[in-house]
């Protein structure tokens, strides 16, 4: 079975867009460039993101975006504070340009073990993020939200958002061979 979800293609049309029912993470080669993510089927919507949860905890993730699974949306998951919570077309902003030096994995960047490679990559220190974010109670609803996270999850959200932007930490870190022979 194969569902679907709309998407905004560059003349400004809407079209369907095919969402499997087995996704599974494409290489970092194959990831499309994310697009606003439509709100027009939240069900649906829904659906996708706990798919993506699924893997997520899976691959023991602690965040998964929709274009790591090949599908063209700003939508990514995040394992939030122990708990799972979806978001969608959002974006960061730096408070300030100061950046720290993070090591950093991707579960699409792996070894051809299939080991996570590891990336020491500048983030911006302090950062505030802006987007919706798919609730599921009382009923499915899309919420803006604002959010300065001063923990590790600066670092998640800039690393998921990145992906929808074609950001990869394979371009922009360099790589550490941390457990080499």
């Amino acid at each position: 079975m194969v569902r679907t979800a709309s998407t905004t293609n560059p003349q400004g049309t809407i079209e369907l867009m095919k969402i499997p029912n087995d996704l599974q993470i494409v290489s970092s080669a194959s990831i499309p460039k994310g697009q606003d993510c439509p709100v027009d089927d939240l069900p649906e919507l829904y659906k996708l993101g706990l798919s993506m949860q699924i893997i997520c905890e899976k691959e023991k993730g602690i965040g998964l975006a929709a274009v790591q699974v090949g599908l063209p949306l700003n939508f990514f998951v995040v394992n939030f504070k122990d708990n799972f919570r979806f978001f969608l077309n959002c974006t960061y902003t730096p408070i300030t340009e100061e950046k720290e030096k993070y090591i950093e994995g991707c579960l699409s960047i792996k070894t051809p073990e299939g080991k996570l490679r590891y990336f020491e990559v500048e983030r911006f220190k302090n950062v505030i993020i802006k987007g919706k974010e798919l609730v599921a109670a009382p009923t499915l609803q899309i919420k803006d939200f604002e959010l300065t996270p001063t923990d590790y999850y600066k670092i998640v959200f800039q690393h998921e958002i990145d992906h929808a932007f074609e950001i990869l930490i394979s371009q922009i870190g360099k790589e550490l061979f941390l457990w080499s022979k």
